[in-house]
């Protein structure tokens, strides 16, 4: 009688696995400060079993995904998919600027770059790091200063206009 109860549970918990979702996180936005306390304390006391859990978490693939897309945002890129731009980057096989075959991983030389505006934060394109280095270092004009006379240090030290 108990193992058929189990089992129904089990049966019961995987085909409602969204509603009792929405249970927890209500409860848990109800109860924030009772909730955050046993997560510390749980922490506190397994701190080893943590650390061993979420190491093998981000070698898992999902894992590697979710930390990419967390270096992504603390870079300060937005987009509405960041799965969907993911995707994008693992598919780009070349530098969209000088078109070398590009690696993963970390590094300058044939290395992929999600290239982004630092003002606004939007995706731009996957770049290899050096054309990505290039497009950080171009100057910016400011159209104001273009006509504005320039100053030179004569061999005397007093300026000039020119």
């Amino acid at each position: 009688m108990e193992s058929k109860s189990i089992e129904y549970r089990q049966l019961w918990a995987e085909a409602n696995r969204e509603k009792i979702k929405g249970y927890k996180k209500k409860y848990y936005l109800t109860h924030l400060d009772k909730c955050k306390e046993q997560n510390s304390e749980w922490h506190s006391l397994n701190r080893e079993k943590h650390c061993i859990q979420m190491r093998a978490y981000y070698n898992s693939e999902r894992g590697r995904i979710k930390y990419r897309i967390q270096g992504w945002k603390r870079a300060g890129v937005k987009h509405d998919d960041f799965d969907q731009l993911h995707k994008i980057y693992i598919d780009t096989k070349y530098c969209e600027s000088c078109h070398v075959e590009l690696q993963s991983g970390a590094g300058l030389t044939n290395h992929k770059h999600l290239d982004h505006d630092h003002e606004t934060g939007l995706f731009r394109n996957i770049l290899c790091g050096k054309c990505n280095i290039k497009d950080k270092c171009k100057k910016i004009i400011n159209i104001d200063t273009i006509n504005e006379p320039s100053i030179t240090i004569s061999s005397d030290g007093t300026e000039k206009d020119t």
